[in-house]
């Protein structure tokens, strides 16, 4: 069994309670249909960001890779998430300072929190 940090045995619950209540705040000020889009677009560039970090990470391209996580950086604090959005400021620093140890500990990381955190997401998916 591996160690497990205390981010890993669900300690993003609070994580996930700023990201409902930010997109609740978003709901009320622009409506369901509107939250619906802004969720499913936030989906579709994590999906697209996820996997252009493992393509960079890949290639060596901590360039790029630094760019991405500072573009997901952004989507991340726009929803609430600032845990992911820190997550993502030292994924970016990582790279910028080509710490191939911090990058990769800080994408399986990233990964772990999206996987934990998006469930809660995709309710919101159904108005649009």
């Amino acid at each position: 069994m591996r160690n497990q940090s205390p981010d890993d045995t669900g300690e993003f619950a609070a994580e996930t309670t700023r990201i409902l209540a930010a997109i609740e705040h978003m709901r009320s000020m622009f409506g369901e249909r509107a939250v619906g889009e802004i969720v499913q677009a936030l989906l579709e560039d994590t999906g697209r960001g996820q996997a252009e970090l493992a393509s960079q990470h890949a290639q060596g391209d901590f360039v790029h890779l630094a760019r991405t996580a500072h573009r997901l950086k952004g989507s991340m604090r726009a929803i609430g998430a600032r845990d992911l959005a820190k997550i993502c400021e030292g994924l970016e620093t990582a790279a910028a300072e080509h710490d191939v140890q911090q990058v990769e500990d800080r994408l399986a990381r990233l990964q772990r929190v999206l996987a934990d955190v998006q469930p809660c997401l995709l309710p919101f998916l159904a108005s649009v």
